[in-house]
């Protein structure tokens, strides 16, 4: 089941009465990119194909409300930057970027988005996605 459609359904089931909402929000969050374009039925990080070469790592990000909007009509952005580590080497082409709860390895994908334009990343790079840039909405 993808990760937006489980979320969707535990936030229905809490609201009318047929489950007691027990998930723990995670603390930290971590971004990854992928040169696969992730879909809706990609639902673990072994569903992404993320650089091995380069330096790259998975961004860490604090969940909290300082680095997060506050959510209107089912939509919140980042509130601040979310800059990766300078790649070593060429990591290729990033068609989407996601976010998982594991810091490496495998994990769940809670959230994904297709990069567009997608981004070409050389030696060198550093790869930021600005204040506002990273927009989660929930349909």
């Amino acid at each position: 089941m993808p990760a937006t459609l489980l979320c969707l359904n535990n936030i229905l089931n809490y609201n009318f009465g047929a489950t007691a909402y027990a998930e723990t929000l995670p603390a930290t969050m971590y971004f990854g990119l992928s040169t696969h374009l992730l879909t809706a039925t990609d639902v673990a990080t072994t569903d992404a194909v993320e650089p091995a070469v380069g330096s790259y790592a998975r961004k860490s990000f604090v969940n909290n409300d300082t680095n997060w909007s506050t959510s209107t009509l089912g939509t919140l952005h980042n509130d601040v930057a979310l800059p990766f580590i300078e790649s070593t080497a060429s990591w290729g082409t990033a068609l989407s970027i996601f976010i998982t709860d594991t810091a490496s390895g495998a994990g769940n994908i809670w959230w994904y988005y297709t990069l567009n334009p997608e981004i070409i990343i050389q030696d060198n790079t550093i790869v930021n996605f600005p204040i506002g840039s990273i927009i989660v909405s929930m349909t």
